[in-house]
């Protein structure tokens, strides 16, 4: 029989958010009927744990499935198939009364602030609603626990008379995250938080999510483009490419040591200011597949620079360790033929050095 001190250690290790093979597909319709002729795989088969505490950044190019990814974990799409678990509970198999309840502890940051909120309501009203939806708080108690959470992102209560059209960019997005964390959530999906927004601006988000992470003991998943934020923000870090996760690991091992093609490539289209430094040969050029029509085997192989006929086209290769807590989708990581097949240089400038390697 278990010790109730082994116990509570396994329950403090198990993860606050875990995902099983995820997928969700939408349909493609056409004819006079509007028959089903396709399937597009946003999200096709992602599985990841998140800690509590943890900040998990989601990357990738424009279409790879990261906001899609995000909006299925928190509920607005149904999966097609794959479980969700938040605290160890399966949140497909949940009676709505206890799903609907559970939901106030994992939240959906949307990319646009002002889509968010109704540009007909004042911001007190937008910021009560889901209190008053969610909890039994009296008005007198909704007010009190507004106005001490705008102040904790940094707002006067002022602000809560006006309308999402008198505020900038930067206030709106933290009335956004005020409006969540009234909720006591317990994991935020963050989907592009700083997008669009004044550098100056960005540095003020960026620190208030670590105050707000450190002062509520919330959890992120955190999607963005921008890997220099990544780097700066996330304890670890997926990469996704065409509905696939294709590497994932701790974030300055994968950022340094990068061990799939396509995020060798990521980084080495990072601009620089350094003079005198060459234009990289292994950026990507062109745009990724159709999701409709994906090519055969490994979904990078139609731009991968290490691309071989037989191998890469055959079959999709599944996440391969690559060290600890460190996986790649990739079958040429481990084949020692590939030594000076091709040299892929990380022009890393934006991620604090620039360094040179060889791809075996």
């Amino acid at each position: 029989m278990r010790s109730s001190a082994t116990s509570s250690d396994e329950v403090m290790a198990s993860p606050l958010l875990e995902v099983r093979d995820l997928k969700r597909y939408f349909p493609v319709r056409s004819g006079f009927l509007h028959r089903i002729t396709g399937w597009l795989r946003a999200v096709d088969g992602v599985s990841m744990e998140v800690n509590p505490g943890e900040v998990m950044g989601i990357v990738g190019e424009s279409g790879c499935g990261k906001t899609t990814l995000g909006k299925t974990v928190q509920g607005i799409y149904r999966p097609t198939t794959g479980e969700i678990f938040l605290e160890g509970k399966p949140l497909s198999r949940l009676p709505a009364k206890e799903l609907r309840k559970l939901r106030c502890s994992l939240q959906y940051v949307h990319q646009d602030p002002m889509a968010s909120f109704d540009p007909w309501w004042p911001l007190a009203r937008s910021l009560d609603e889901p209190l008053r939806a969610q909890t039994d708080l009296s008005r007198s108690e909704r007010r009190e626990r507004v106005a001490r959470i705008v102040r904790a992102v940094g707002l006067d209560t002022e602000h809560l008379e006006r309308y999402p059209h008198e505020l900038s960019g930067g206030q709106l997005r933290r009335l956004t995250l005020a409006r969540v964390l009234a909720l006591n959530p317990k994991v935020l999906i963050l989907d592009e938080p700083t997008a669009s927004l004044d550098v100056s601006v960005q540095a003020r988000i960026l620190n208030l999510l670590r105050d707000l992470r450190s002062e509520f003991h919330l959890t992120y998943l955190f999607i963005s483009h921008d890997l220099g934020i990544v780097r700066i923000l996330c304890d670890r870090v997926a990469v996704m490419y065409l509905g696939k996760v294709v590497e994932i690991g701790p974030t300055e091992v994968v950022l340094r040591g990068p061990k799939h093609p396509y995020t060798q490539a990521l980084l080495a289209a990072i601009p620089h200011l350094s003079a005198g430094v060459p234009r990289d040969e292994n950026i990507l050029e062109g745009e990724p597949p159709s999701p409709l029509f994906l090519p055969r085997g490994c979904r990078f192989s139609s731009r991968c620079p290490m691309f071989r006929e037989g191998l890469c086209n055959a079959s999709e290769p599944p996440l391969f360790p690559v060290g600890p807590g460190h996986e790649a989708a990739c079958f040429r990581i481990e084949e020692p033929s590939r030594t000076g097949e091709n040299m892929i240089r990380v022009e890393a400038s934006g991620l604090g050095r620039t360094e040179k390697r060889e791809t075996s």
